[in-house]
């Protein structure tokens, strides 16, 4: 009975020594593969984890997120192996690819280098699936302003794997450009039509802008709330 308990005693001893020795593993090394376009200097310079420091899980972690931060990739892997003295680390990037020209088609209104200027992609930079929508809506919002209230934008991508880059297309139907034609008010009996007319910032010509058509509304209602109590509905 007393060799076995000896037997546990020892693995035991011999399995805490392991632990910790681990938890004061040393960084030996750091290196930073499969970058392409960033500078490897830009990478290090996010990366907290440095040789002769103690081995951190927490602090790896958080240089991944570092990186990744860059918004030049597409995917941060780590690996960790053994070696004398401590762990060797090797941070391996994928990066997005490039962007290597940008079109529009269809866009008569406005240039395409005015359209350039407005969007967030840019051409050299990493591609970004996420600003690529932004930019879809800056464009509506573009067209909107100047009274395109029916405008279309479709983004369209064509891949080249072997170059990692990429050509983005934005398609735009810009549709008529609408005025605003006669305003009529519809249930007006406690004021003069004039009265109501004065509270709009809008009038015959102007460009429709749909936005601006909720806030008239929302400036007539409070008239009739504040006067009269009631509610009023501009369409």
């Amino acid at each position: 009975m007393n060799r076995k308990l000896s037997i546990v005693f020892i693995l035991l001893l011999f399995f805490a020594q392991n632990i910790f020795a681990g938890a004061n593993m040393m960084v030996m090394g750091v290196e930073i593969e499969g970058y392409r376009d960033t500078p490897v200097k830009k990478i290090r310079k996010v990366i907290k984890t440095r040789v002769g420091k103690e081995y951190s899980e927490y602090e790896l972690n958080k240089d991944i997120e570092n990186i990744y931060e860059l918004n030049n990739f597409n995917e941060v892997m780590v690996d960790v192996s053994d070696c004398e003295g401590g762990v060797n680390i090797t941070f391996i990037v994928v990066e997005k690819h490039r962007v290597k020209r940008i079109d529009f088609k269809g866009n008569r209104k406005f240039k395409d280098k005015m359209l350039k200027n407005k969007i967030g992609s840019g051409e050299k930079k990493p591609f970004d699936r996420k600003q690529m929508i932004d930019d879809v809506d800056i464009l509506v919002n573009l067209y909107k302003e100047k009274g395109y209230s029916d405008v279309t934008v479709e983004p369209f991508t064509s891949f080249d794997d072997e170059g990692q880059e990429v050509a983005l297309t934005f398609f735009i139907t810009e549709g008529n450009k609408i005025k605003i034609g006669k305003i009529n008010f519809i249930g007006v009996n406690s004021f003069r039509v004039k009265k109501i007319q004065g509270l709009l910032d809008i009038s015959k010509g102007d460009i429709f802008k749909p936005e601006e058509l909720e806030e008239e509304s929302k400036k007539i209602g409070v008239f009739y709330k504040n006067e009269v109590g009631g509610q009023a509905v501009l369409g």
